[in-house]
């Protein structure tokens, strides 16, 4: 099955600068994140003895090999990944973009992206956050990025939102949670003329007003401008 995922996807083509080595040994540690439910390097080789390989004549590398190939892995590796992935899709169909982020406590040592900011679980330690944004009408992900911890959700929208335009996705639409609503990102997404729907925060002063005032007109039950377009319903489940 892990064989047919990669090859149904083209994942090793999207690998242009890796050797096969490198592409067996990246491909491997993906399918033992997702089947073991771990990022932990030195649980791999446990792994690796029960499941059939990727790397050339399914060698299994030792957890220190694996710590020191992940440390090689830089920015150019992952932004021509992306690029690659992003090229082979259909521009011209029209997807719904599902965005969220969450954060990652780090007590490790001097790691320059990790900085003191909001995280969901505080220990008093500094945090990285990471991200993904997820096509949900194809069912794929489109990219994923970290960012470091002090800056916070909402800041970090706009610059995700033109990374989508520059892959050259046009026709498309977002949902975001809370975390996103700001009056300067509405503003964004709809000078780009984006679609989205967005869990707004119900007491933020301008939007409350707004709310209290159709409500009282009837407006959100009665009028068919309101009502979510045609496509959206589809992208909720028992809800």
């Amino acid at each position: 099955m892990k064989r047919r995922i990669i090859e149904d996807y083209k994942l090793a083509e999207h690998l242009k600068r890796w050797d096969d080595r490198g592409k067996g040994l990246l491909l491997d540690l993906a399918a033992y994140s997702v089947i073991a439910e771990s990022n932990v390097a030195q649980h791999f080789p446990d792994y690796a003895y029960n499941h059939p390989l990727m790397t050339p004549q399914n060698k299994i590398y030792s957890d220190s090999t694996i710590s020191r190939f992940i440390r090689e892995i830089d920015d150019n590796d992952r932004v021509d990944f992306l690029n690659s992935w992003n090229a082979t899709h259909d521009k011209n169909e029209k997807i719904y973009v599902s965005y969220d982020s969450t954060d990652k406590n780090c007590k490790a040592g001097d790691i320059e992206m990790a900085e003191y900011g909001h995280p969901k679980n505080d220990v008093g330690a500094p945090i990285i956050n990471y991200s993904i944004a997820y096509d949900m009408t194809n069912e794929k992900p489109l990219l994923y990025e970290s960012y470091p911890g002090s800056i916070v959700d909402v800041s970090q929208l706009k610059y995700m939102l033109e990374k989508i335009r520059g892959y050259g996705y046009e026709k498309i639409g977002f949902i975001l949670d809370r975390g996103y609503f700001s009056k300067a990102n509405i503003q964004f997404m709809d000078s780009c003329d984006y679609d989205f729907v967005m869990m707004v925060k119900g007491r933020a002063s301008f939007v409350h007003g707004l709310i209290m005032e159709h409500k009282h007109m009837g407006e959100f039950e009665s009028k068919r401008a309101c009502s979510i377009k045609e496509g959206l319903p589809d992208l909720w489940h028992d809800g």
